[in-house]
C-alpha cells in the first residue's frame, strides 16, 4: 500500500472530544498508524477466528512493543481512556516522539517505558 493510510475510527464508548478528534486526524493522515493493531481490530479478529473477544468497555491493559513515533498507541489511548496503554521501543528517538505526542495531546493513560526489557508481570526479569 502506498500513500497515507485511510482509516476510520470504529465504535468506542467514548464521546467525541478533543482527544478523539486528534486520534481521528492521526488515523487518516499518518502512514505510521497501524489500524490492525488496535483493540477493536484485534477483538474482531478474535470473533472471526471463533474465540471470545475481550470486553473493551471494561478497563484493560494494551501493550505496544516497538511503538515507533507513537501514533497507534496515542489513538488507542484517546479512544479507550479506561485502558492503560504501555509502549516500548529500543530507539530513543521513537521514545521521545511518543512522549512528545502523549504530552501534547494530554493522554494520561499512555505510559512510555524508557528502560529496555519488559516488567516482571509481563514476563520480563
Amino acid at each position: 500500500m502506498t500513500g497515507p493510510v485511510k482509516a476510520r475510527l470504529y465504535h468506542s464508548p467514548v464521546p467525541i472530544d478533543a482527544n478523539l478528534n486528534t486520534a481521528k486526524i492521526a488515523c487518516q493522515t499518518s502512514p505510521a498508524f497501524q489500524r490492525r493493531l488496535t483493540p477493536t481490530w484485534l477483538a474482531t479478529t478474535c470473533v472471526l477466528a471463533g474465540h471470545h473477544p475481550p470486553d473493551l468497555t471494561r478497563p484493560f491493559r494494551y501493550v505496544y512493543l516497538g511503538c515507533g513515533s507513537g501514533e497507534t498507541a496515542a489513538v488507542v489511548a484517546a479512544t479507550h481512556p479506561e485502558a492503560q496503554v504501555w509502549t516500548w521501543d529500543q530507539n530513543a528517538t521513537s521514545i521521545e516522539a511518543t512522549r512528545r505526542l502523549r504530552d501534547t495531546v494530554g493522554l494520561t493513560n499512555l505510559i512510555v517505558h524508557e528502560h529496555p526489557g519488559l516488567p516482571p508481570d509481563l514476563g520480563g526479569g
